[in-house]
């Protein structure tokens, strides 16, 4: 058996060093690819999370507006007017002792939930893919026997992939008689349990808080 030669014994130690090299390069080149995924995927992130925001703030003014006014012509001013303080749409309670939720008013009961799309037709860039509406109402804390002052809290909610962005605003209502009374519109989607209203009367909601 003859012994290696200072050349071969040269040429392998070459080959090592050229697979180390070559080895550290690959693994370089890898972590450059995870870095760079990983900054992707964390500016995708934001990205998602500022478009649900900005999303969810700007549906949360623009109901606000529309309350503020409280057109006849409105479908949620209508829906509210038809469904809020009506035994088909219980308050929502909750103990003053545990904050647990009163049997009948607890969220199950309570809360309805909408979810809305875009309009058939427009491409709305970054628009996420679902929103939430959620409504419920409270009564008065000081009067709850008395229908004015009664709270309403609108929750909306904007998701797209794991992101998601929830703004909840209250409301309290104010009714008066106005000069010219006008009837709101029923309709079946509206007004589901067939419920009466005065209709002398006009609803108006002012924003309380929002966050």
């Amino acid at each position: 058996m003859r012994s290696l030669t200072k050349k071969e014994n040269n040429q392998g130690v070459a080959l090592i060093v050229c697979i180390t090299v070559i080895s550290i390069l690959v693994i370089f080149c890898f972590s450059l690819l995870l870095v760079s995924y990983t900054l992707y995927a964390s500016q995708n992130k934001n990205l998602q999370s500022d478009r649900n925001a900005e999303a969810a703030k700007t549906l949360a003014v623009s109901i606000r507006q529309e309350l503020a006014e409280g057109s006849d012509q409105s479908y949620l001013c209508n829906y509210l007017r038809y469904n809020v303080q009506q035994e088909s749409w219980p308050f929502y309670e909750v103990n003053e002792e545990d904050g647990s939720e009163v049997a009948g008013h607890g969220a199950s009961d309570a809360k309805r939930y909408f979810n809305l799309t875009k309009t058939e037709g427009v491409n709305i860039e970054g628009y996420p893919s679902q929103v939430e509406l959620c409504m419920y109402w409270m009564r008065p804390e000081k009067q709850p026997t008395e229908r004015d002052k009664t709270r309403l809290f609108v929750e909306i909610t904007c998701r797209s992939g794991s992101q998601s962005y929830t703004i909840k605003s209250e409301y309290e209502l104010t009714i008066f008689i106005p000069d010219i009374a006008t009837n709101p519109v029923s309709s079946f989607s509206i007004n589901p349990a067939d419920n009466t209203i005065d209709t002398s009367e006009s609803w108006r909601w002012t924003l309380v808080s929002s966050e």
